[in-house]
């Protein structure tokens, strides 16, 4: 199953949405792919890397890179792979 949030700008409560569902769902994964710059990895005060810039640089090598190896395990079993804090960085 693949589900995608999508919204404009500072649209309040997205973020909290898509945990939320990806936490009831049996092995979820969060991708966040803000071309502003993300906040997850702050919010939830996860190391910077690996992330989104590493799956990207993966991804360039022509293998389908595994996500587990870019994202960070939540205590509910949800993978977080955050995005660059920055939009030059997105």
């Amino acid at each position: 199953m693949l589900a995608v949030f999508g919204a404009l700008r500072s649209s309040p409560g997205l973020t909290t949405s898509m945990l939320a569902v990806a936490s009831c769902l049996e092995d979820a994964a969060v991708v966040e792919a803000d071309w502003d710059g993300g906040v997850l990895g702050v919010r939830l005060g996860l190391p910077r890397e690996p992330g989104l810039v590493s799956l990207a640089a993966a991804a360039r090598t022509g293998s389908e890179p595994d996500l587990a190896d870019h994202g960070h395990l939540l205590a509910d079993g949800t993978l977080v792979v955050p995005g660059p804090t920055s939009a030059d960085s997105a």
